[in-house]
């Protein structure tokens, strides 16, 4: 905390120096989220090898930012690798963002990063998103969709009890029961 008030001028004089010390020390240290810290320190100053390698030692140590900072840089980035950035979403997921389900569930409908489209998978984390009611339409028709292409059961849909979910498709008859 205090490495970000340096960074920022929040409360104390602003000075990089000092905050680039305390983000190093914790990084050292290996504390996850100085890690994280460290390579965003090294982002933001355009250091893109260094802050690579600080978001792959935080990511290794359960940083969920940090694994979706792993995941953009294998998606967007110089090291473009979907396959890798599905495996840091996944692995974001797993430590605690709730955020990525959805985007996972996409990349499985649409087959990114994967040889081809795996919608039991897509359906999982659609269902997560479902369930913490962090989907957008988008998603859910893509559910629909799955569903009238015989991609998924009824007995598949029955489980996803969103209020969302059961309120914008069974109650209006969009999908059979």
């Amino acid at each position: 905390i205090l490495g970000f008030m340096y960074y920022n001028g929040q409360g104390v004089t602003k000075n990089k120096q000092i905050a680039l010390n305390m983000y190093t020390k914790s990084a050292e240290s290996g504390y996850a989220e100085g890690q994280y810290n460290l390579g965003y320190y090294y982002y933001t100053e355009r250091l893109f090898s260094k802050a690579f390698f600080w978001y792959e030692k935080a990511a290794d140590n359960g940083s969920a930012l940090a694994c979706m900072a792993m995941a953009k840089t294998h998606s967007e980035g110089i090291k473009k690798d979907l396959p890798k950035a599905l495996t840091y979403m996944i692995k974001a997921a797993e430590c605690g963002n709730q955020n990525v389900y959805e985007i996972i569930g996409n990349w499985y409908y649409n087959g990114v990063g994967v040889e081809e489209s795996d919608f039991d998978n897509a359906f999982m984390w659609y269902n997560k998103a479902i369930n913490i009611q962090k989907i957008s339409h988008k998603s859910l028709m893509n559910l629909v969709e799955m569903y009238h292409r015989g991609l998924i059961s009824n007995d598949a849909i029955v489980h996803c009890h969103s209020k969302k979910f059961n309120q914008q498709f069974t109650d209006k008859g969009e999908i059979g029961n």
